[in-house]
């Protein structure tokens, strides 16, 4: 995860400027609904090559991807704390995977990998990887 400091830009007289919150946000939905579009190509793939079971990863990423806390959690801290779309999302992923870590539960905890592979292809797609 990037330092706080790192989610600031430069201005023209090199002088720390707070992001642009709208930008920032348009640019996760922008990013939210590309990795929706490569995660539905992924499960139709995988559906054809090895059948549903196989595939019902995908749609569980999917479904971690529109879920309304997950989501919500990423707009606050781009909105209230001024992060960039980038560390909101690796900010929230942390918290969610500590969060998990943390019970007592087998299941949960292997979910920890879910939520790692998701934030990560949000990443990629808000940097254009």
């Amino acid at each position: 995860m990037m330092k706080e400091s790192e989610d600031m830009r430069f201005n023209e007289n090199n002088e720390a400027a707070p992001i642009d919150i709208m930008k920032e946000l348009l640019r996760f939905k922008n990013a939210k609904k590309l990795a929706a579009e490569q995660l539905l190509e992924l499960y139709e793939k995988v559906f054809s090559d090895i059948g549903e079971e196989g595939a019902s990863i995908i749609m569980a990423y999917q479904a971690m991807l529109e879920d309304p806390e997950f989501i919500d959690e990423i707009k606050t801290r781009i909105k209230e704390e001024g992060m960039t779309a980038e560390n909101a999302v690796a900010s929230t992923a942390e918290r969610l995977e500590t969060f998990i870590g943390d019970l007592d539960d087998e299941y949960m905890k292997a979910r920890r990998n879910d939520i790692k592979d998701v934030a990560g292809r949000l990443i990629e797609c808000l940097q254009g990887i």
